[in-house]
């Protein structure tokens, strides 16, 4: 596997964006709140472990130790599915049958695998430059829906504190800031710290054009992102939702590609066949990762793959040295 500067970058605000697509949480001041405190405290994590593994240890695994990060890469392939599913479920999408999307789903991120992590980099680069220009048109669409009152409205009754642990807790593909780094040849650093700006830029940004065009409305949503695009209207002939349904399924295809050829990189060396084998597992696990399951158990495991996350660099890292010193 080998990335990019740019293409980490683009990896990860894709992953991150995807996420916030599919979050059901209101638009509001407290979410913008709670976005930034839990950013700052992802940045303190992550940004010292950046700067104490140096550049050096760009392509090194591990032993044993590989197959952590397989099981997280494993995991958040199960949750883009799971969400891709409830999704699918809900009155945005007219797809009925819940298998057929899944097939598709499979068999798009199995063929895409087989590209390698350079092509989905490119293709990531690609998907986030369509996203970004979507946004770009929704905010220049929305402006008439704009409603100063929406602000200032008391409808949403969660605190900050509550936001930023939610948050933290969606923000899955931070262990994947650490692990994929590993795999960044050039400009891993400052690909990082971008990545950090334009999630606190998409994720407040959004906010606050959600709150104060949607305002309460984005409380009785089930994906209060969609409903926002339902606001906007493209030359006044068409909602926007529309493009932002492609991005979401590019989205999911991109996410579970990502997982399979990492997660396949790392157990290459214990299975034949290990793309198929982890697809296998992320299809099964997907079924069950669902609703409720999915904020049930992401803040969990969120905490740990980050805390073994941590450990693998600095396992790979002391590698390093090793390796110099004799």
């Amino acid at each position: 596997m080998k990335l990019s500067g740019g293409q980490l970058w683009a990896v990860l605000f894709m992953l991150r964006a995807f996420n916030f697509i599919c979050s059901p949480d209101a638009y509001s001041l407290q979410r913008i709140g709670g976005t930034a405190i839990s950013v700052f405290i992802q940045f303190l994590i992550v940004v010292p472990v950046i700067r104490v593994c140096r550049e050096k240890t760009a392509g090194v695994t591990p032993g044993k130790a590989g197959v952590f990060p397989a099981l997280y890469f494993i995991f958040t392939g199960m949750l883009a599915i799971g969400r891709m599913l409830d999704i699918t479920a809900s009155e945005n999408f007219a797809i009925s049958k819940n298998i057929i999307l899944v097939l598709l789903l499979v068999f798009t991120a199995l063929y895409c695998s087989k590209l390698g992590m350079r092509a989905a980099g490119r293709a990531a680069a690609v998907i986030s430059g369509m996203f970004i220009f979507f946004l770009a048109v929704l905010l220049l669409t929305s402006v008439p829906e704009i409603r100063a009152d929406n602000l200032t409205g008391d409808y949403d009754n969660t605190s900050v504190f509550a936001y930023a642990l939610k948050d933290f807790a969606e923000s899955s593909e931070i262990p994947a800031v650490l692990i994929l780094s590993l795999f960044t040849y050039e400009g891993r650093a400052k690909g990082i710290y971008i990545y950090f700006g334009s999630k606190l830029l998409l994720v407040g940004l959004v906010t606050l054009l959600g709150a104060s065009v949607s305002g309460n409305v984005s409380v009785l949503a089930d994906y209060p992102f969609f409903e926002l695009t339902s606001f906007s209207d493209l030359f006044g002939v068409q909602r926007s939702d529309v493009l932002f349904v492609t991005v979401c399924t590019l989205g999911a295809v991109l996410t579970v590609t990502v997982c399979v050829i990492a997660a396949s990189e790392f157990l290459k060396k214990y299975f034949g066949g290990a793309k198929l084998l982890c697809l296998a597992f992320m299809t099964a696990g997907g079924f069950f990762l669902r609703g409720d399951y999915i904020s049930g158990t992401e803040l969990f495991f969120t905490i740990v793959f980050i805390i073994v996350s941590i450990l693998y660099m600095i396992s790979a890292s002391s590698e390093v040295r090793k390796a110099e010193s004799v």
